[in-house]
């Protein structure tokens, strides 16, 4: 018999259909937006974009799957999202099967921040950003982009 939760969550996953079912035409029309003249399907730093996510689904079907380090971004992300919204951090825990991060509060956008905040592609958009006040890194955009499609 199904629990009145299992009923509630398949009945939120069903409301949430028509806003997947947007963001899938919002991405299409951008697509078809930034499509260049020359025929391509993608402009350059689409190419980069896709190619750096395939790269992570080679290494993630060929390699041992890096848990702890998916374990520590998730944890990272409940710490500096309680952070943000004033809560103290006082120990992280992360192991190859799980983790845990203390918060003196809670509420939702912390609970929820893994699944909506993307930590390693912040870091890498960060260190792009740091970079770029010291150095050009303009020349090696699509090399970040690359990196942001990896993450």
């Amino acid at each position: 018999m199904l629990s009145a939760m299992k009923v509630l969550r398949f009945g939120a996953g069903v409301l949430f259909l028509p806003v997947c079912w947007v963001l899938i035409r919002v991405v299409w029309d951008l697509l078809q937006i930034l499509q260049p003249g020359d025929g391509s399907i993608l402009p350059a730093s689409g190419w980069a974009l896709a190619g750096g996510f395939l790269c992570w689904v080679f290494l993630y079907l060929t390699l041992p799957r890096p848990m702890r380090t998916y374990v520590l971004g998730h944890e990272l992300t409940h710490a500096l999202w309680g952070w943000l919204m004033g809560a103290q951090v006082s120990r992280l825990n992360v192991s190859r099967e799980r983790g845990s991060v203390t918060l003196s509060k809670t509420n939702p956008l912390i609970v929820l921040a893994p699944y909506f905040f993307p930590f390693y592609t912040f870091l890498v958009i960060v260190l792009f950003g740091v970079l770029a006040l010291f150095y050009a890194v303009e020349k090696y955009a699509l090399f970040w982009l690359g990196l942001v499609g990896f993450t």
